[in-house]
């Protein structure tokens, strides 16, 4: 999703810079979906006689201005402001529940999502301290990812309102110790129009989740303005399998980013 101005103080950000070289793009619109694709990208540059487009983005080391020209900025970006959420409604909380049992019987579809991967227990003992919210007996979702860039989570959210800020968000922890030297975890956040269109509207990934000695917590996502009133929310794994790209999931959620603003408009 990408707009045609920038806010100063968005833009006015330490470190932005030039993400690499221009590139080849034959429209505007391709330029764009290139920053969408990109992580970290900001906003974008495009030259319409050259059909160059440059990238620009909050991790590099360069020195941009807020007087550079700014063809267009991606709106995909991460958690909203914690003032914004903290009494903010809910569209859904899924926790994955509680329980007596070391496993849950309880499927996706129990939580209203769906996954492409199976669910398969085990007799290995849990060595995961506790779920994100610490309840007791709470459950959590483990992944051991697949080679492929498989779907972690797929739900639909519906009658959104229009004009509204959302996050999308999960809490996630790397369940490969510190020192494991292994492929670490990386999550791509996709929110897209219904089905049958399904057109991307918000992309943003984690980026590498570094290994810890302990379990540790850390909530991602990707906040997103509602231009259509049904998307779907996915999560996917945007590291290779094998060896490593272990992690755990919890407490994946759909907030509105305000605390005066409804979460659901039915009308």
């Amino acid at each position: 999703m990408c707009g045609g101005f920038i806010r100063k103080d968005a833009w006015d950000i330490p470190g932005n810079g030039i993400l690499h070289s221009p590139v080849k793009q034959p429209d505007y619109a391709s330029c764009c979906s290139q920053c969408q694709a990109t992580y970290g990208c900001f906003a974008f540059t495009y030259s319409l006689s050259s059909h160059e487009c440059s990238l620009k983005t909050s991790i590099d080391n360069g020195r941009n201005s807020t007087s550079d020209t700014i063809s267009g900025y991606n709106q995909s970006t991460g958690l909203c402001p914690i003032e914004t959420t903290a009494n903010s409604q809910l569209v859904f909380l899924v926790t994955f529940g509680n329980g007596t049992h070391q496993y849950s019987s309880a499927t996706p579809g129990s939580f209203g999502f769906s996954t492409t991967y199976r669910q398969v227990f085990g007799g290995a003992p849990d060595h995961t301290e506790n779920n994100h919210t610490a309840s007791i007996k709470g459950y959590m979702m483990l992944i051991n990812a697949n080679f492929d860039p498989d779907q972690i989570f797929n739900l639909t959210a519906d009658n959104l309102c229009i004009g509204s800020t959302y996050q999308f968000s999960l809490y996630v922890a790397n369940i490969n110790k510190a020192g494991s030297n292994i492929i670490l975890p990386n999550i791509k956040f996709e929110v897209r129009t219904a089905p049958p269109t399904n057109i991307l509207l918000a992309t943003l990934s984690t980026g590498n989740i570094a290994e810890r000695s302990t379990l540790t917590w850390v909530q991602y996502g990707i906040s997103f303005i509602a231009t259509v009133r049904n998307v779907v929310l996915v999560a996917i794994s945007n590291a290779p399998g094998g060896s490593g790209n272990d992690f755990a999931i919890d407490d994946v959620s759909l907030t509105v980013c305000s605390t005066t603003s409804p979460a659901i408009c039915t009308e």
